[in-house]
């Protein structure tokens, strides 16, 4: 028997705009925000794999693995979720180019889940993604896919990285503002805020040559937090 809390965290999920997999590490940190950066399938990650945990509201039971491959032009993504009763498989892949600047993706992928005692059940999400800039520290994002719309930009000012997005889910609006700090050339910090639902979001990422160990949590107002680890290589 799945319980109420589990339950809900299901449909959140459900109802969300979920990043790619690969992505959720860096995501979960900066508060979902990334239009501009890493959510947008036209944007090359920064590694070449990358594995990693996830556990959402806290809640053992939605407890994702993770996994990520990427070279250009495009890369793919798994995830896999599983408890008594239920599994869940999402699989994706993006491909994506850039024209005088301008950044180019495409993001296809399909989601099939599996409810002990009923039929298997199949959705699939495709989104189209554009990156351009706007000068020469801002860079601006858009991200259309069939149930969500995103706009956003990101701000480059030293070693500081301010991420700001508008989004459209279901037609629900949510404001989401983040950021980014090299502290050095090993540590990176990140924050970030969401509105609608309201979210408050931390993580630090530790380079040792080209291995990268990203630790990160973001809080739910009602639900708590989610808690994510990746490790990635380039």
């Amino acid at each position: 028997m799945i319980g109420l809390r589990t339950f809900l965290g299901c449909v959140l999920m459900a109802m969300s705009s979920v990043p790619a997999p690969a992505q959720i590490a860096r995501l979960t940190a900066l508060a979902g925000t990334g239009a501009a950066e890493w959510a947008n399938p036209a944007v090359q990650p920064p590694f070449r794999i990358s594995m990693g945990w996830h556990r959402e509201f806290d809640i053992p039971e939605l407890t994702s693995g993770v996994l990520h491959a990427a070279a250009e032009p495009g890369s793919l993504q798994l995830r896999h979720l599983a408890f008594s009763g239920y599994r869940e498989l999402e699989f994706s892949f993006d491909l994506r180019t850039t024209i005088r600047g301008t950044g180019f993706g495409l993001r296809a992928g399909r989601t099939h889940s599996w409810i002990e005692g009923f039929r298997p059940e199949t959705a699939g999400v495709l989104a189209f993604g554009l990156t351009i800039p706007l000068g020469d520290s801002l860079r601006g994002g858009l991200i259309v896919s069939n149930d969500a719309l995103t706009v956003g930009a990101r701000l480059a000012v030293g070693r500081w990285r301010v991420l700001a997005d508008l989004a459209s889910t279901h037609g629900e609006s949510s404001l989401r503002f983040a950021w980014r700090r090299q502290l050095t050339a090993m540590v990176e910090v990140l924050g970030g805020a969401s509105s609608n639902p309201s979210r408050i979001a931390l993580g630090s990422a530790v380079t040792a040559g080209s291995w990268t160990l990203l630790v990160s949590g973001d809080r739910h107002a009602e639900l708590g937090w989610t808690r994510t680890i990746a490790v990635s290589h380039r």
